[in-house]
């Protein structure tokens, strides 16, 4: 949720309710996001969101999402 929340202070639209790291790709893409990496190393920039989990199979404790800092930090949100 705070990740979302983030975008939607940013100026994204709302998508209606909370999406869960499952339900966020889809989200992002159909706001002019693109996918730069998929299970694969990639050179992390400011501002890219990160959705840590396999697409599929990331629901509750098997997904994390985060925006980075830079190209070496990110920030994210643990609810635990």
């Amino acid at each position: 949720g705070a990740v979302y929340y983030a975008l939607r202070l940013a100026g994204l639209p709302s998508l209606g309710y909370i999406p869960s790291t499952e339900t966020l790709h889809g989200w992002l893409l159909s706001n002019c996001f693109e996918l730069i990496a998929e299970n694969q190393e990639w050179q992390m920039q400011e501002y890219d969101v990160i959705i840590w989990g396999k697409k599929g199979a990331s629901a509750g404790s098997f997904g994390h999402t985060g925006i980075a800092l830079n190209a070496q930090n990110w920030i994210e949100c643990t609810g635990w």
